[in-house]
């Protein structure tokens, strides 16, 4: 066992609590869709760099530049003018929506969203695939910006604040993207109560994107008193980043939940929720037992 950490570890108190109290979310980003055969940031943006050289829009040493700049969201804005300019935008769209497709038999056999549907939650997510929203019916899929209300965010709804692969025009990606999305107040508005006013779990998302963390620590500032945890996986080669992550984490206001997957890996997450999953069922007041139930508390 690595460092005395736990492969499953357990579910902090609090979160039971906020459950029933109508107040706890999943905060779910790109590592759980990754699970699922996902591409990740990184290989998106190889994906459409490598287009762009294949089309013969950017030279080898271009190329070069691109794969090595660390500012992702620029090389994927100076992409996407390539590819507007040359008239191919669709292709644009299609190469996004091929890295969101996943493994059919990791989706079939170990898929995270069957688990963290049943937990009675908000649940709000950077990623923009359908793995997780084509499990809710339509009206509870909010992604659309003028459909972000801070005085209607309800459990049982999932808030794809990137945007979804339904409306192109919606995805968030590229420096102009993040520019446009960050600047509708009441989007704003609606991130700051959220964060604000929910007991929140971060799962598959590291606190990188320094849009999400203005409005977030809003939360720190005011002193909430409902906490936030990350779970995080660590092996033997990450061990050494531990300690950092924990005293890191913590001056954002966020609790980290480390856990073991050095035997099994990341694939863990799993393995956790579902065992989350039954202890809420076991400790929590709030009834649940299928999909229905869950919409009836939302309506």
């Amino acid at each position: 066992m690595l460092l005395d950490l736990r492969e499953i570890p357990e579910p902090p108190e609090d979160i039971f609590t906020s459950i029933d109290e109508d107040s706890f979310c999943i905060f779910i980003g790109a590592g759980v869709s990754r699970l699922l055969g996902c591409q990740s940031w990184d290989e998106l943006n190889k994906t459409i760099i490598e287009e762009c050289k294949i089309k013969g829009w950017i030279s080898p040493q271009l190329y070069d530049e691109y794969l090595i700049d660390k500012d992702k969201k620029r090389v994927l804005q100076k992409c996407r003018i390539k590819f507007i300019k040359n008239n191919e935008e669709p292709r644009y769209f299609d190469l996004i929506r091929k890295s969101c497709k996943g493994k059919q038999e990791l989706i079939e056999n170990y898929n995270i969203y069957d688990e963290l549907k049943q937990i009675p939650a908000k649940y709000a997510s950077t990623n923009f695939d359908l793995l997780f929203a084509n499990k809710f019916i339509d009206k509870y899929v909010i992604y659309k910006n003028n459909e972000f209300d801070p005085d209607m965010i309800k459990r049982g709804v999932l808030y794809q604040i990137h945007g979804s692969l339904k409306d192109n025009n919606s995805i968030v990606l590229t420096t102009l993207d993040y520019t446009t999305k960050y600047n509708i107040q009441n989007y704003l508005n609606f991130l700051k109560k959220f964060f604000n006013d929910n007991l929140l779990l971060f799962i598959g998302y590291g606190l990188e994107e320094m849009e999400i963390l203005i409005p977030f620590f809003n939360k720190v500032i005011n002193k909430s008193c409902l906490r936030s945890y990350l779970l995080q996986g660590y092996n033997k080669k990450r061990a050494v980043l531990l300690q950092d992550n924990k005293d890191y984490y913590a001056c954002l206001g966020v609790e980290l939940i480390p856990f073991d997957c050095e035997r099994l890996g990341y694939n863990l997450l799993f393995n956790i929720i579902g065992y989350w999953h039954r202890k809420i069922q076991k400790n929590c007041d709030v009834i649940y037992n299928d999909l229905n139930q869950i919409e009836r508390l939302v309506k």
